[in-house]
């Protein structure tokens, strides 16, 4: 972390960023493989858009 320059904190929230941005897309991928949503639909909750 520290080579970064990153504080715990600021690693943590990154992590979580991470973590539920990746969340939203497999959210997102999952409901359009059943096809309650469209494509376009899927971008806009994976938040890719």
């Amino acid at each position: 972390m520290r080579e970064e320059g990153l504080e715990e904190s600021a690693v943590l929230r990154k992590l979580l960023n991470m973590a539920i941005s990746e969340l939203k897309k497999e959210k997102a991928l999952k409901l359009l493989a059943e096809g309650r949503i469209s494509y376009m639909k899927a971008v806009e909750k994976s938040g890719m858009l």
